[in-house]
């Protein structure tokens, strides 16, 4: 067998049911002060368990560089391991292209584009707000373009089905909502005043067929109300680094070194 198609068995057997079971493991979510400081910590969170695959990744990496020795076949276990991870990453891949060619969802506001973010803010919501109420929203939109949210938003999707489990959905939700508290705070940072954009939140709600656009289908309004009615919390000092990344060379090495008795073991 090619060595590249046989890189990419060993890769799907070994992420698929790593995979399966993390989309089903909850992971612990201490409340903080600070939205912003909520965001980075969920979001964070939704891609922890793709850091051992990349560890994996950088050993098959290193494996693949080197020379079979003769002809390779796959064990039969190891291809059906490989089935789940090629059933999720074809799911995944079906559903990110489909989300790029869906017309956007009907929003009181909302900033939409993956690539090119653009604002876009219903004719009716802006007849219902005030100057300060407008320019409010208009705060909170900038931040998700200045993020580039879109995009960040379609890449939480993917990974989110490519585990496909409650616990990786639930991830995902809890994100999207301090997505949008912690939007509101950088709004408030920049001039918007939280009473003016509760009233453009609450605005929106009212609306009909487009309901609480503004809060978003995750997002839990009234903690939302709740929090633009307080000062603006301080930001905690953000120490974490991804420093594992510093050692996946080590583990391109490792599969240089060691990548093909343990492979050979695996295809035995």
């Amino acid at each position: 067998m090619d060595r590249e198609l046989l890189l990419l068995v060993v890769a799907l057997a070994a992420s698929g049911p790593w995979l399966l079971w993390t989309g089903r493991r909850g992971t612990d979510d201490t409340a903080v002060p600070s939205a912003r400081d909520l965001e980075r910590r969920r979001w964070r969170a939704l891609w922890r368990p793709f850091v051992p695959l990349a560890f994996v990744a950088a050993l098959l990496a290193g494996w693949a560089l080197q020379e079979p020795a003769a002809a390779e076949q796959p064990s039969r276990w190891l291809a059906v391991l490989a089935v789940p991870g090629a059933a999720l990453a074809f799911r995944a891949a079906i559903r990110a292209v489909r989300s790029l060619s869906l017309p956007p969802a009907e929003h009181a506001t909302g900033t939409v584009g993956v690539l090119r973010p653009a604002v876009r803010i219903a004719p009716a919501l802006q007849a219902r707000l005030d100057g300060p109420a407008l320019a409010a929203v208009n705060a909170h939109e900038a931040a998700h373009v200045r993020h580039r949210d879109p995009l960040r938003i379609w890449l939480a999707r993917l990974a989110t089905d490519l585990q496909a489990g409650t616990a990786a959905k639930s991830r995902l939700s809890a994100w999207l909502t301090a997505l949008e508290l912690a939007r509101d705070e950088e709004a408030r940072d920049h001039g918007a005043s939280g009473i003016a954009l509760g009233e453009a939140i609450l605005a929106a709600a009212r609306l009909p067929r487009v309901g609480a656009a503004v809060a978003g289908p995750d997002a839990d309004l009234s903690e939302r109300i709740e929090r633009l009615l307080q000062p603006v919390p301080a930001q905690a000092a953000d120490h974490a680094k991804a420093w594992w990344v510093a050692l996946l060379p080590l583990a391109a090495l490792g599969g240089v070194a060691y990548g093909e008795p343990l492979l050979r073991w695996m295809l035995w």
